[in-house]
């Protein structure tokens, strides 16, 4: 049997699982100068890692229920949105203001949450 070489790689590997640590000093420098070596291999310039890392920051939830399913407004609502908008309950009940925007600090609806949840 016989295998085949390929002549480049499609997908590049995965970066090796670093553990979180403190690096100071040469570990530190070490480390600096394999992430520039891997970043000029793959022509990732430090706008476009900028770039990514800006794009995987979460984006702050517009709505949000007692239970803590939130939903940022992009995309398709949710179901445990769309089902409360069929009981007709106005979803900016859920709406998040900016001071609760953290998640588990609850919105501004939850006080009128028992008629969902069978508490009274």
């Amino acid at each position: 049997m016989f295998l085949q070489k390929q002549s480049h790689v499609v997908n590049p590997p995965s970066a090796p699982q670093i553990p979180h640590r403190n690096f100071d000093g040469e570990a530190r420098d070490r480390l600096i100068v394999w992430i520039r070596r891997r970043m000029d291999e793959y022509g990732i310039s430090t706008e476009n890692l900028a770039a990514a890392i800006e794009a995987d920051k979460p984006l702050t939830p517009r709505y949000r229920d007692h239970k803590g399913n939130e939903w940022n407004g992009e995309g398709d609502m949710p179901d445990w949105l769309k089902h409360v908008q069929q009981l007709g309950v106005d979803v900016d009940f859920f709406a998040v203001r900016k001071q609760d925007a953290a998640p588990g600090s609850g919105s501004p609806g939850d006080a009128g949450m028992s008629i969902f949840t069978g508490a009274r």
